[in-house]
C-alpha cells in the first residue's frame, strides 16, 4: 500500500469551537470501509479566516488510512464526497486533503 490519504477534520463549525468527535469517526468508519482501516491523530491547526485576515487556531484531527494506488482512484468520487460532505455541514471556507504529501483545498 503505497497511497497515502488523510482528511484534515476541522474542530469548528463555522467559526465556533466544537466537538469534532462524531465527523472524526464518521472519516474513519468511511475510511475503513474503503481502505480497510484508519488512524486519527490530533494536531493543532492554524489558518488565516479569508473574511476577518485573523489568525485561527484549532484542534484539528487528521484522519488518513493507506491503501493502494488503484483502489485509491476507484475511491476518488466518495473521497471528493466526503469531503464536500464535512464542508457544508460544519461550515467551512476549506476543507484540506493530503494525498500522497500533496496538499489541496476544497
Amino acid at each position: 500500500m503505497n497511497q497515502k490519504i488523510t482528511l484534515y477534520v476541522p474542530a469548528t463549525i463555522g467559526n465556533e469551537v466544537t466537538d469534532n468527535t462524531e465527523q472524526v469517526e464518521h472519516v474513519a468508519d468511511l475510511f475503513s470501509q474503503m481502505f480497510g482501516g484508519a488512524t486519527a491523530l490530533p494536531v493543532n491547526g492554524y489558518w488565516k479566516d479569508l473574511e476577518t485576515g485573523e489568525l485561527v487556531k484549532e484542534k484539528t484531527v487528521q484522519v488518513f488510512a493507506y491503501t493502494s494506488f488503484w483502489n485509491r482512484i476507484k475511491n476518488r468520487k466518495k473521497i471528493m464526497e466526503i469531503v464536500k460532505w464535512m464542508k457544508t455541514t460544519m461550515f467551512q471556507q476549506s476543507i484540506a486533503l493530503e494525498i500522497n504529501g500533496n496538499m489541496t483545498f476544497h
